[in-house]
């Protein structure tokens, strides 16, 4: 039957968040590789910096996404709390100055990221983590 596949279950918020969480690790790998792509002083030192949080940033999110719908509760808050700072990140690269290319990355950045905090925190996301209890839903 379609609707007694245990993903039946995932809310549409759920589905959404986990995209958008996997769009902020994308985001991520771009901004790492146009770090490498400009050739003046101050991007180049921030080469290890973005590929140090693309490593372990983003695999942390990229970990949240794998288990986020599963419902496991350490997922939501993991996410969620990463993409607050990818939310702040991008929104503080507003004050610093920086290529037009990083000022956008940074902004979607923060749009996406706030998106995945509300979703991940609206009703029916609340809703199925409490009926998951911290469990996985998938098998």
């Amino acid at each position: 039957m379609p609707g007694d596949s245990p993903a039946a279950g995932i809310p549409p918020t759920i589905r959404i968040a986990t995209t958008l969480i996997w769009a902020l690790v994308a985001l991520m790998a771009v901004r790492t590789a146009l770090s490498f792509t400009f050739v003046d002083q101050p991007a180049q030192t921030y080469v290890p910096t973005a590929l140090g949080s693309l490593l372990l940033l983003g695999g942390l999110l990229a970990l949240a996404a794998l288990n986020v719908q599963r419902g496991v509760r350490w997922a939501r808050w993991l996410a969620a709390m990463f993409a607050s700072l990818a939310a702040f990140g991008g929104l503080l690269g507003l004050a610093a100055p920086t290529s037009v290319q990083f000022t956008l990355i940074g902004l979607v950045s923060a749009a996406v990221a706030v998106t995945v905090i509300v979703l991940l925190f609206s009703g029916p996301a609340r809703a199925f983590f409490r009926r998951s209890g911290g469990r996985p839903t998938l098998r």
